[in-house]
């Protein structure tokens, strides 16, 4: 277990001196690493550790980015831990919401983290740009209008058709022959 928690410091030394920003705090901290990998899975957890590649999509310099998973002892549930002591459920959700990482930044790393990683396949994601660009607005705005016109004007044509069916049958019915004597 001292092992484990000696591991975990190393790494998370390591990690502080890579010279990135922190999504929650602004700075890269090994204090935060573990404070976040022992509030996950205890004293006792299992520990390892992953290097992604990130592009870094304004200077198209790429470079590597140290992190953390942890999981709960004896199990398969894991966090993956990113340099400021963030946790995330999976990676897909640490490139949509860390702030270590601009828009447009790629970051390739195995398939299936942090709770079951291959290593014959990797998984590359970029990171989206967060603000709502005016034609997104204008095309939920249309769908809108759309929407509410079908709303109006669907019973409307509804309510014709089923009067015109009744005036055309009242009128065939006028057109009936008497009954014959």
């Amino acid at each position: 277990m001292r092992i484990r928690l000696l591991f975990l410091g190393l790494v998370a030394v390591a990690l502080a001196g890579c010279g990135q920003d922190s999504a929650s705090t602004g700075t890269v901290s090994a204090d935060a690493v573990i404070r976040s990998v022992t509030a996950f899975a205890g004293e006792g957890a299992d520990v390892s550790h992953v290097n992604a590649l990130w592009k870094q999509a304004e200077s198209g310099d790429v470079s590597l980015l140290n992190l953390i998973i942890a999981c709960k002892p004896g199990t398969r549930d894991c966090l993956l831990v990113a340099p400021d002591g963030a946790g995330y459920p999976s990676f897909a959700e640490f490139v949509d919401d860390t702030k270590l990482l601009k828009p447009g930044d790629t970051v390739s790393v195995l398939a299936g983290l942090p709770d079951k990683p291959d290593n014959s396949r990797t998984e590359e994601l970029t990171k989206s740009d967060p603000d709502i660009a005016w034609w997104t607005v204008l095309g939920v705005v249309a769908a809108g209008l759309v929407v509410a016109g079908l709303l109006v004007f669907v019973p409307l044509w509804l309510v014709r058709r089923i009067r015109g069916r009744r005036d055309a049958d009242r009128l065939l019915s006028d057109w009936d022959l008497p009954p014959e004597d």
